[in-house]
């Protein structure tokens, strides 16, 4: 897929002039393939539900990551395993429509897929008290003030082992699903947002080999509380609430 990147910096400049400051607060959570972020995110929601009051917002912190792909499916009236096909494939409307006539998956055209997917995962994040999982909800949120961008990620070596022994396959397997699964996650990625992977966009790149869940969860409170997105009360996530939820 061709990528303006001019037009995106330009839309992306406009964007942040007229900020939804009262939007969010947001966590995103993106990962290399291996690191595990639901887990992560989980015990950041305990800790937030458990242990915080909320600064701005009423509802309890959450977690969204599939459940976008789930409410655009029922929307546009497709399963959800053709819509995250037609994102990862991601063709133009021209093409979609020569093949509309020939097969049911293409009753839809992959814009107005892309725009569904925007439209739910922006809405769940004007919400607020909300973390998304993946689905470019770091980039699909830029217009948005309070938002925390992060990305896990660990060396190659270091995942291939974890991998390997996880799923009880050999090295060199697990190595090929790295590969395979971590260029899709980049495709799919730009394909949904239209604009580049770049690292850049994150505030906090965190390497899981080295920090524990609970580690990772402590900086993360540490940030939240800095920006006055929740209180002050509680300044360490004890070591028996990461091995619980673990």
């Amino acid at each position: 897929m061709s990528i303006d990147l001019k037009k995106y910096m330009n839309e992306r400049d406009e964007k942040r002039s007229r900020l939804h400051k009262h939007d969010g607060p947001v966590v995103t959570i993106s990962r290399e393939f291996g690191c595990e972020a639901n887990r992560v995110a989980q015990l950041l929601i305990h800790e937030i539900n458990e242990h915080h009051k909320f600064i701005s917002h009423r509802q309890p912190w959450k977690m969204v990551s599939k459940e976008v792909l789930d409410e655009a499916a029922k929307e546009l009236k497709i399963t959800t395993d053709v819509l995250d096909k037609r994102i990862m494939q991601y063709h133009s409307d021209s093409f979609s429509d020569i093949f509309s006539s020939f097969s049911q998956l293409y009753n839809v055209s992959d814009e107005k897929i892309i725009e569904k997917v925007r439209e739910i995962m922006h809405h769940h994040a004007e919400e607020g008290n909300i973390i998304l999982v993946g689905r470019g909800g770091a980039i699909l949120t830029n217009d948005l003030a309070q938002v925390l961008r992060i990305r896990l990620i660990a060396p190659r070596e270091w995942r291939i082992r974890s991998i390997a022994e996880r799923r009880k396959i050999s090295e060199k397997e697990a190595e090929e699903l790295i590969r395979h699964h971590d260029e899709d996650r980049v495709k799919w990625t730009e394909h949904l947002t239209g604009v580049p992977f770049d690292l850049s966009v994150f505030d906090l790149v965190i390497n899981v080999k080295t920090l524990s869940d609970h580690e990772i969860v402590d900086l993360v409170l540490h940030m939240l509380k800095d920006r006055g997105w929740i209180d002050q009360s509680v300044t360490r996530v004890t070591a028996e609430t990461s091995e619980a939820k673990g």
